[in-house]
């Protein structure tokens, strides 16, 4: 199971992919901030809108609605993880696992665990950029 993990981990950040998701983790909060700052809606002007913009445009609001999977980043995830786990049936790559004598439950365990691998790294870093940009937009307090 550790070899399998290994050699899983090791094709994950080998590749590009991960890297382009982590630059669009940067850029999505980024526009979004970008946008909000540009359309007056700034840390002074937040309160005088009132509770509900108050509650909107916070900072620790929105970083915790950068984990919902239905945010931008989250649907990039979701068709990356299954191109990731469809390309191993595509290329025969776990056909090879299995003849090389490794069972389904370990190569199942380890793809699962990539997979939450590469989930886990794509969302925190969306979510750090998220509260960042927004804490610099509405302020930290």
């Amino acid at each position: 199971m550790k070899k399998l993990l290994i050699a899983d981990l090791r094709r994950i950040f080998k590749g590009k992919g991960i890297y382009v998701l982590m630059i669009l983790g940067f850029i999505f909060p980024a526009i979004s901030a970008l946008i909000v700052q540009l359309s007056g809606l700034a840390a002074n002007d937040v309160a005088e809108l009132g509770d509900l913009a108050a509650e909107v445009f916070n900072p620790v609001a929105l970083y915790a609605g950068s984990f919902n999977p239905t945010q931008n980043i989250g649907l990039i995830l979701l068709i990356v993880v299954a191109v990731l786990i469809s390309g191993e049936f595509t290329n025969n790559t776990i056909r090879n696992k299995i003849v090389a004598g490794h069972s389904k439950t370990s190569l199942f365990l380890s793809s699962l665990v990539t997979v939450l691998t590469y989930v886990f790294v794509v969302v925190l870093v969306n979510s750090s950029f998220t509260y960042l940009f927004n804490s610099i937009s509405f302020g930290f307090g």
